[in-house]
């Protein structure tokens, strides 16, 4: 089987990361996979070796005048590319790339698969893209989404076509030793920006100060958020116990000996550092946060705590409530191991490997 997989680039983010372990699955498995992208960024994954690479957005020379004549050069591209490929399944992820991706293979007779990573509501978050949307999702053979939540936003004709499917936990999250001898240190994952809401997760932790002073905070990555977030941690007087520490290559390794993962984002699809604090141990506070999916892995509460979005109070009791008993952080901690086998590279690529032979008619 050959997929072509269709996303805007290669940079380190939850989606790509994804799509970059399916690849090399289906590539462990002897499949064919060639990824389209529409740019070259520089903090990219690595295309894994065996897989092809196509660029499908337009050159210097190939830009034309007007905006009008671009798009449709555009579109003229990719679907040239989907001819020359003449792949048995097109999967895309993400936004306006799963508009392009049904628009220009129509008529091809070349499967398309669409996957919404995140909440519909915010993918689709103006009247232009939902408009696109609502007019190509129903030509699509299938549409992937992560939660239910998810599932429910499109209309009945869309919801038939939809398919619930997990994220694999990244192998390196679950080839690392159970810490023994956790810090006192609480940590946050992911790109700096307003929907990760760092913002909440520092003022919070700042309130701690009076009743925990030994305990530290470290924020991993980078983004247009960064610098608000160190002027905030500067203005509350943290710097001592709050450090922003960038990208870095070995989450896994760093955040293994920390005792609380705080996921403090207003919409998230499947969070997937949340899966990946869990399968290391961690006890975990997240927000409730659309589309539900925080809430399904943590099993409304069973597995960590949940927050209300943007509640600084009730983030500020949840850490304090676990900062003060290592017995609750060590039960929680025991609980979201099971993450581990739940959300286990093998199984989940399967299943995908399953549907895509499904679409396609392979099975």
């Amino acid at each position: 089987m050959h997929v072509a997989m269709y996303i805007g680039s290669l940079t380190k983010g939850g989606a790509e990361r994804v799509m970059v372990n399916l690849a090399k699955d289906l590539l462990a498995h002897g499949d064919e996979v060639t990824f389209v992208t529409t740019f070259l960024e520089e903090d990219e994954f690595p295309v894994p070796e065996g897989a092809r690479r196509v660029i499908s957005g337009l050159t210097e020379d190939e830009m034309t005048w007007g905006r009008v004549r671009n798009i449709a050069r555009r579109r003229n591209k990719l679907r040239d590319i989907w001819k020359d490929l003449d792949p048995d399944l097109i999967l895309s992820f993400i936004g306006k790339n799963n508009v392009m991706a049904i628009q220009t293979a129509r008529g091809l007779s070349i499967p398309v698969v669409v996957s919404v990573r995140g909440n519909p509501s915010q993918e689709y978050e103006n009247a232009a893209l939902r408009f696109a949307m609502r007019a190509t999702f129903p030509y699509a053979d299938g549409v992937i989404v992560q939660t239910e939540g998810a599932k429910n936003y499109f209309s009945e004709i869309v919801k038939k076509k939809c398919t619930v499917l997990k994220n694999p936990v990244a192998q390196e999250f679950l080839s690392q030793p159970l810490s023994r001898a956790r810090k006192k240190e609480m940590v946050v994952v992911g790109r700096i920006d307003d929907n990760k809401n760092q913002i909440l997760a520092v003022k919070a932790f700042a309130q701690t100060f009076a009743a925990f002073p030994d305990w530290k905070m470290t924020l991993y990555g980078e983004g247009e958020g960064s610098f608000r977030i160190e002027n905030l941690i500067r203005d509350l007087g943290q710097a001592s116990r709050i450090c922003l520490a960038g990208n870095v290559e070995d989450v896994a390794q760093r955040i293994k000996d920390a005792s609380i993962y705080v996921l403090p984002s207003r919409e998230e699809g499947m969070p997937n550092a949340l899966l990946e604090a869990m399968a290391l141990g961690l006890a975990c506070i997240s927000t409730d946060c659309p589309v539900g999916a925080a809430r399904e892995i943590l099993q409304e509460g069973r597995r960590g705590f949940l927050v209300p979005v943007d509640n600084v109070d009730g983030m500020r009791g949840a850490m304090i409530r676990l900062m003060g008993d290592e017995a609750l952080r060590k039960e929680l901690g025991e609980a979201a191991l099971a993450v581990r086998n739940e959300y286990e590279p093998g199984a989940v690529c399967s299943a995908w490997r399953d549907y895509f032979k499904e679409v396609t008619g392979a099975i």
